[in-house]
Parts: C-alpha cells; sequence; structure tokens
C-alpha cells in the first residue's frame, strides 16, 4: 500500500493528466471551429496539424497516463477497482471511451490532417475531408462529455460501497496491472522511439536540372513492405507521380497525398503528410530512390 505522501503525488498526477485530457479536446474544438470562412490553405494545414499534435501528443498520452494512475490507486490504495459503485462505473466508462472512442476518432483526425496538408484550400471541398472534419466534431464532443461526467462521478461519489464486497486475487490483479503497464509502455516506445526514428531519416535533394526527361521507378522497403513509385519529370519539373505499390490500408492512402506536396514543391526534401508521417516518409524515399537514379544515368 502506498503512504499518505506517495498517495497525495499520485492523486495530483492523476488530477493533472485528467486536465491536460479535457484542456486538449476543448483546444481541438476551438481550433476546429475557428477554421470557419478561412481562405488560406497554409492556415488550413497549420490548423489541423496543431490539431493533429494536441491529440497525438496531449490528449492520447494523458489518456494511458490517467488510466495507469488509475490503476495504480486501485492496486495500491484502499479505494480499489470495484469496491465501490462508483469506482466501478468510473473504469467501465473510461475504458469504454479511452479506448473505443479514441479508436473511432484517430483515424478521421488523421484523415483531417492528411488531407488539408495535401490539398491545402482545396481540401474544404474535398468530401472525404469534410466528412473527416464532422466526425473529429462528434467524437470530440462526445469523448468531452464523457470525461466530464467522470469528473462529476469522482467529486460526488455516488452509491457508496457494495453491499457485497467483490473478492478478487491480489496476486492475478498484480499481473493484469504489469500486463497493461508493459502493453502500454510498448506501444509508447513503438509509436515514439520506433516509428520516430525511421520518420526522421533524411530524404536527399535532388537537383532537377541533372535529370533528364523521362519516367524513373523508385523503392523503398520499410516494415517489412516494398514502396513503389514512377516519377516522370519533363523539362527538369516532377510532372506526375504514380504509386506502383502501396498498403491497402488507411494511413497509407492518406500518405499518397504526399505526391501532391512533391509536385507542388518540386523537391523530395520535404516533411511527410500530417497524420501518415511513416508511410509518406518510405513514399519521399522512393521518390528520392527514383530521381538518384536518373541522375546517374
Amino acid at each position: 500500500m502506498f503512504n499518505p505522501t506517495t498517495r497525495r503525488i499520485l492523486l495530483s498526477i492523476h488530477i493533472l493528466l485528467a486536465t491536460i485530457w479535457v484542456g486538449g479536446l476543448v483546444a481541438m474544438l476551438l481550433l476546429v471551429h475557428a477554421k470557419a470562412g478561412i481562405q488560406n490553405g497554409d492556415e488550413l494545414a497549420a490548423i489541423d496539424r496543431t490539431i493533429f499534435y494536441i491529440h497525438d501528443y496531449a490528449v492520447t498520452n494523458a489518456m494511458f497516463g490517467f488510466l495507469y494512475t488509475g490503476l495504480c490507486f486501485s492496486l495500491f490504495t484502499n479505494w480499489g477497482a470495484f469496491k465501490f459503485h462508483w469506482i466501478a462505473l468510473k473504469w467501465a466508462i473510461i475504458f469504454f471511451f479511452g479506448f473505443f472512442i479514441t479508436a473511432i476518432s484517430t483515424p478521421a483526425i488523421n484523415s483531417m490532417a492528411a488531407i488539408s496538408d495535401a490539398l491545402r484550400l482545396d481540401a474544404l471541398s474535398d468530401p472525404a475531408y469534410l466528412q473527416a472534419v464532422s466526425n473529429t466534431i462528434r467524437w470530440t464532443w462526445l469523448e468531452l462529455a464523457i470525461l466530464i461526467s467522470v469528473v462529476v462521478i469522482s467529486v460526488f461519489k455516488p452509491w457508496g460501497t457494495r453491499k457485497k464486497p467483490l473478492q478478487i486475487n491480489r496476486k492475478a490483479t498484480l499481473v493484469i496491472g504489469a500486463v497493461v503497464a508493459i502493453a502500454v509502455a510498448l506501444y509508447l516506445y513503438q509509436q515514439n522511439v520506433v516509428l520516430q526514428s525511421y520518420r526522421r531519416q533524411p530524404v536527399a535533394p535532388v537537383n532537377l536540372a541533372t535529370v533528364a526527361d523521362g519516367t524513373y521507378r523508385g523503392e523503398e522497403t520499410g516494415g517489412g513492405f516494398t514502396y513503389a513509385v514512377d516519377v516522370t519529370v519533363a523539362q527538369h519539373q516532377i510532372t506526375r507521380i504514380d504509386i506502383i505499390s502501396n498498403r491497402s490500408a488507411l494511413y497509407p492512402l492518406l500518405a499518397e497525398g504526399v505526391t501532391r506536396k512533391v509536385i507542388r514543391a518540386q523537391k523530395v526534401d520535404l516533411d511527410g503528410v500530417t497524420g501518415a508521417t511513416t508511410t509518406s516518409k518510405s513514399l519521399l524515399l522512393a521518390i528520392e530512390d527514383a530521381l538518384q537514379k536518373a541522375v546517374k544515368k
């Protein structure tokens, strides 16, 4: 069991994470509504990128931290996980929207950021973008409302203690807690260390003045999959990029918007598509490979 000082520290962290979670959701909603009447494509992409970062770094990580500190309270204090009806209800609500709703809202937020990053102001007339905005608003409001209800339950603590205490094997509970902690740690390591390392790979600039007219095939193997593109150059300008090989999942398809960014900027040393950064980096490296082969000819 935690001593009083440790419990106070843990409670402070728990409340801080809840504040970050709520604040992040509020900020996202304000930014979505700030896009009304926007007339600049770069500003639109910047707002959507900010929403994506708030959700990806603040909201999601605060959610995991909130769940883990709550789990510590359940395991190492007298509050328990199911000793009180209101705590059992909190766990049911948190796990429902903490995982289920986040799993639904994340693709919408990523799609919104990826499409506006590729299309800029043209995104406002794209049906997929408008649907992503609608879904982002809907799920963010629902998540915020449910999280506020959890806060209200925590303050008023209704229903009291169970009449018949639920007996749970403490060793089994500790094992479950350890498994959850390891799973979360592995997920965060994969997202923030392994994938970030790949995303930070440099894409070398290519001098298009040295590239002759023609179509060139480039490839890049990332995550065990080989991405392939055909890059067409005419009068030292990239005029067309065809995706020859790509995975068919949502994020890889969103990453194809990087071809628009390359053609618009006429260079390959660019940032990937927001919301689909890993696959878009693979496609950028494949485009670089195609152009480097052309330079060698």
